[in-house]
């Protein structure tokens, strides 16, 4: 026998015990996020979510063929549809969406999620995509976003095409997957998110940013 017939020999069990690994790792991650809160594809309602014009944003929140479509209506504006069935939700979630901001006006959209923080105020925490491709962690304070001082990866989001973001909150732990990949990881002391969870927009420096959100899911552990 050859000795590389040998050495295939030796090396396949490991080869099979490592992918027997990864499928038992794939498989906890999946049951670990079962239990799903709310799962909307707009593709027959809007599910609850709010429909019409945010009088406070300018956003205009609609349901147009299969996605929920916002558009903004007014410069340097912020928007935001928070679900109909998460009035009070705590950590350990899972939230995500699948959404497109379409060319031209610049703007961002994304998820957008309730924090209490320290002093017992509510704050939000936002992760949007930019329609050229770039995305931002940021919070909402006293109406106003900005960015969170908190490191992140690298990484372009398609310009011409949907995107996935996902949000993992852990108690005072939050982490950032765009397309399936880990972005950032965000650990406030003494800040836990809780609260409502929903979508945002924001125009800037122009009017009628779009952006078209074809699902929503909130999972739960398997426990809960």
């Amino acid at each position: 026998m050859s000795r590389r017939s040998q050495g295939s020999r030796r090396t396949n069990p490991a080869v099979a015990g490592l992918l027997l690994g990864l499928l038992a790792i794939l498989v906890l991650a999946l049951i670990a996020w079962s239990t799903t809160w709310f799962d909307e594809d707009f593709e027959d309602s809007s599910g609850g979510w709010f429909v019409g014009l945010d009088t406070t944003g300018r956003g205009n929140w609609r349901i147009s063929n299969g996605h929920y479509e916002v558009i903004m209506l007014q410069r340097d504006s912020l928007s935001r549809s928070l679900s109909p069935s998460a009035e009070s939700i705590e950590p350990p979630f899972r939230l995500e969406t699948t959404l497109r901001t379409m060319g031209g006006s610049p703007g961002e959209a994304g998820l957008v999620y309730a924090c209490i923080a320290k002093d017992g105020k509510e704050e939000y925490r936002t992760f949007g995509v930019f329609a050229d491709g770039s995305y931002r962690l940021g919070r909402i304070l006293r109406g106003q976003l900005e960015d969170l001082p908190v490191a992140t990866a690298p990484r372009m989001f398609r310009t011409h095409g949907s995107n996935t973001l996902r949000i993992e909150a852990d108690g005072d732990t939050i982490r950032f997957y765009g397309n399936g990949l880990l972005l950032a990881t965000l650990a406030e002391e003494g800040l836990q998110s809780s609260g409502e969870v929903g979508l945002f927009a924001r125009s800037e420096t122009e009017t009628f940013f779009v952006a078209r959100f074809d699902s929503v899911i909130l999972s739960l552990p398997e426990n809960e």
